[in-house]
């Protein structure tokens, strides 16, 4: 509350020197000025007038601007937000996938069928002019002639 308070002060101070300071330049300038709008002519209009409504006019005219910039950005924030929460509802759905998938996937480990492999072998002789033996054969030889190849 005591936050509010001094806000409102630093305002009613800025009020009242911005409405001092409009008061001297009206006491200031308070010639009157012939004005032609269009086909109007305005005849000895005081100039402090002028000048102030001019100023109002122009306030009135960036608050306007302001305000279309700030729906433009308003909708542009919107369109982003939309797109944000149906980026979110895809990831939920994803990882609900990737939930019912790990649960499958575990399911299937506990699941698991033990594959047996039945290994062939063929006792190839040495003396065959097609044989050759691979390097590890030819390196380590053993002591009999005779190798036994994987099929």
């Amino acid at each position: 509350m005591y936050k509010s308070q001094n806000r409102f002060m630093f305002s009613l101070v800025i009020a009242i020197l911005f409405g001092l300071s409009i008061t001297f330049f009206a006491f200031q300038n308070a010639v009157g000025v012939p004005i032609v709008l269009g086909s109007f002519f305005l005849q000895s209009i005081p100039l402090y007038l002028v000048v102030i409504v001019s100023m109002l006019a122009g306030i009135f005219m960036a608050w306007f601007i302001s305000a279309i910039e700030g729906m433009s950005h308003f909708m542009s924030l919107r369109k982003k937000d939309s797109v944000i929460n149906q980026d979110k509802k895809e990831i939920i759905a994803l990882r609900q996938k990737i939930a019912t998938l790990q649960t499958e996937n575990s399911s299937l480990h506990t699941h698991n069928r033990d594959v047996v492999v039945e290994k062939k072998t063929e006792i190839v002789d040495v003396n065959d002019p097609e044989y050759k033996p691979s390097l590890f054969q030819r390196i380590f030889p053993s002591s009999s002639r005779r190798y036994s190849k994987e099929i």
